[in-house]
């Protein structure tokens, strides 16, 4: 969605804009960063591989022995949160969508913002229109955002804070 927003934008900036090369590198910018850190956040599952003795022996003692009946088998794969790794990687999670949610909000209010400096020297119907796209695509990120990438992070700092001060979580009996 983004990368489609910064491709409009660029259509309609003229290149006598004031800022139109350091307009055109920030989109880049922005949408590189967002790939990048999309990948770099499936190659972090990397770092959740372990001795799978050691995790589920963990695993075992944490829940009392009750454990499902394929839990020692090979095709149950488990990871413990002492591991150092697995900290690591929740950052990292974190890190990437810290900046996805920064993304989603700095790209449509740059735009906004650069559309309203340019109504002046586009015609009406072309600022409407714009307008009207970056409503929408507002509309969509809103959605996006709430319903699965704040949740998400919900998530990993409810583990990270399970992992690094588990007694600010645990029921009080």
């Amino acid at each position: 969605m983004i990368h489609l927003l910064i491709l409009r934008l660029k259509s309609i900036l003229p290149i006598t804009f004031r800022f139109y090369k350091e307009a055109c590198r920030l989109g880049s910018v922005f949408v590189y960063a967002t790939y990048i850190s999309s990948v770099a956040s499936l190659n972090n599952f990397a770092l959740l591989y372990e001795n799978q003795d050691m995790a589920k022996h963990q695993w075992s003692t944490w829940l009392n022995g009750v454990v499902p009946n394929q839990f020692w088998t090979d095709n149950y794969i488990v990871t413990s949160g002492s591991n150092i790794r697995f900290s690591l990687f929740l950052k990292l999670c974190g890190i990437s969508l810290s900046l996805y949610i920064c993304t989603c909000i700095a790209i449509p209010t740059l735009a906004y913002q650069i559309l309203n400096r340019m109504k002046e020297r586009l015609s009406s119907n072309v600022v409407n229109a714009q307008k009207q796209y970056i409503k929408a695509l507002i509309f969509q990120i809103f959605i996006i955002v709430t319903f699965l990438l704040l949740p998400f992070a919900t998530f990993i700092i409810g583990l990270e804070m399970r992992i690094n001060s588990p007694g600010f979580v645990e029921k009080k009996k």
